[in-house]
């Protein structure tokens, strides 16, 4: 008997159907991947073992757990297994960590719920099982709460809360999306000993065909809601005769997609010089030094906590440096006030790492969309803004229908095509992306990287692109900074940065990056 059997699963929420007839079987000890664009079903499946689907959601089919019967049981009845036989890893880790707890206090909940520990021993666990996923005290204290850590640092918290208590079962929606790839290859090295010692069970709900080349031992490909194919890893990844599934592998496979661009002048849209941004006595950032140009795709790589986010924050204007300068189209952005202040924000917008994060939920996506609009010296009308709404939604890939929804209703690489096509709403000179593609199934990735490359070349369009991602970087940008500790330790041509690395850090990140 599987350890986790799906017998013919449909799931209709609000009366769309969005998974039909999946089938599935996971034996204990196994690693099985779950693939597919945004939207494609791959984490309603996975919410669906739990019985984590919204109210307005309706299943068919049976799925069964160790012999017991999801599908039949009450909420009483799953709180036991939940946490403790299931653990889930989830997609965005800002919106599944409680803001108001402490992330040592969030994964001792679990242990409090589920053993018989006193809160002195479960913190104790807490805190060495924060250790095993990189987040060491007191470097990282388990006291510290989810605002007060990276993105990547986050996601290691939550996956802390998923392995503590061991599970049987593991589902990891995207666990390494917000993750470097040094600390990736940590963390999916963590995640195969867990399996193998415990002899746990993994689902692999992921993006990155690398990562799932390197960890599943099957795979299964969805589209549109429906199973394309399935069978061992290396058969389907190496020689499948599906045609999506063949599309997927070739969208995976970046290649170069910088676009000639237009030079305006030969000054810099962008100069940062000798920037220093401390926070609690810490150097993030220590005297960094870089510019970009009009129409030029710099990018900035590094681990998580490196101060790459926290550069990018003091670029936007948003967290005061303590010394240095930061000019923007030759004006400096901590001394502008009013109308100079305006200009200066309309030239430069940003999608940031969390689109959920950074949407108000009660908004439709039209209002989300129209946010900057107050800093067009004038106002568009209503059908004026309307249009250009839907022209965005539609150049990013969207429908101008989705105008009217709201945020919870798209899938995570949906939420953030809706944030790209909102800091493209006021025609920027220089668009600011930190890990801006890192939700996007590998389609989706392509088709936003190359309307960036494209808008890079034909608009003067500067790009500032922050990410962890290697390949995306080395598809998308001219120049590279690599960041260790705060300080820039190594830039150039992107290329040359990546072929013939000089400093030891940049060799570290290139050879951990993952080929497929």
């Amino acid at each position: 008997m599987a350890l986790l059997e799906i017998d013919a699963l449909d799931i209709r929420i609000a009366g769309r159907r969005v998974v039909e007839n999946i089938s599935l079987r996971i034996e204990a000890g196994e690693t099985h991947g779950l693939v597919g664009e945004s939207g494609s079903g791959k984490s309603a499946t996975a919410l669906a073992i739990l019985q984590l689907l919204p109210a307005a959601a309706c299943t068919a089919g049976v799925i069964r757990f160790a012999g017991q019967t999801l599908t039949s049981m009450t909420d009483a009845d799953l709180i036991p297994l939940r946490g403790r036989d299931i653990g889930m890893i989830f997609q965005e880790p800002m919106t599944a960590l409680n803001p108001l707890m402490s992330i040592g206090d969030q994964v001792a909940e679990s242990i409090l719920a589920h053993t018989c520990a006193g809160r002195s021993q479960a913190r104790g666990m807490a805190r060495a099982v924060l250790e095993r996923v990189g987040l060491r005290a007191p470097q990282i204290s388990p006291d510290r709460y989810p605002h007060e850590l990276s993105g990547g640092q986050r996601q290691r918290a939550a996956i802390a809360m998923a392995i503590v208590l061991s599970p049987k079962l593991l589902i990891a929606d995207e666990p390494t999306t917000a993750l470097d790839v040094v600390t990736q290859s940590e963390i999916l090295d963590l995640l195969k000993r867990m399996i193998r010692e415990d002899g746990s069970a993994l689902l692999l709900i992921s993006h990155d065909l690398g990562v799932v080349a390197r960890m599943t031992d099957r795979v299964a490909v969805l589209h549109e809601g429906r199973l394309v194919e399935q069978g061992p890893t290396r058969a389907v990844l190496g020689g499948s005769t599906q045609a999506y599934t063949r599309s997927l592998i070739a969208a995976s496979r970046l290649g170069t997609l910088r676009a000639a661009a237009i030079r305006a002048s030969a000054e810099p849209l962008l100069d940062v010089c000798d920037v220093v941004c401390e926070y609690a006595g810490i150097r993030a950032v220590d005297g960094v030094n870089l510019s970009v140009m009009r129409g030029e795709s710099v990018g900035i790589v590094g681990e998580s906590g490196s101060g790459k986010s926290t550069l990018l924050r003091s670029i936007l204007g948003v967290r005061a440096i303590q010394s240095g300068q930061i000019q923007l189209d030759g004006e400096s952005i901590a001394l502008a006030r009013g109308s100079r202040l305006r200009r200066l924000r309309r030239m430069i917008q940003c999608v940031f790492q969390d689109p959920a994060g950074s949407f108000d939920p009660r908004w439709p996506v039209a209002r989300l969309i129209a946010e900057p609009l107050h800093l067009l010296d004038a106002p568009l009308t209503p059908r004026e803004q309307r249009l250009k709404i839907h022209a965005l939604l539609e150049r990013v890939g969207l429908r101008a229908a989705d105008a009217e929804r709201r945020p919870h209703e798209f899938s995570g690489g949906q939420r953030q095509r809706i944030a790209i096509a909102r800091a493209l709403i006021v025609e920027p000179a220089l668009i600011a992306l930190d890990e801006a593609v890192s939700a996007l199934d590998v389609t989706t990735r392509a088709q936003i990287l190359a309307l960036l490359a494209e808008l890079s070349g034909s608009m003067g369009l500067g790009v500032v692109f922050v990410s962890h991602d290697l390949a995306v970087v080395r598809a998308i940008t001219e120049r590279v900074f690599v960041m260790e500790r705060g300080r820039i330790v190594e830039s150039g041509t992107t290329a040359k940065v990546f072929d013939e690395p000089r400093h030891p850090y940049t060799a570290s990140l290139v050879a951990a990056t993952l080929k497929f």
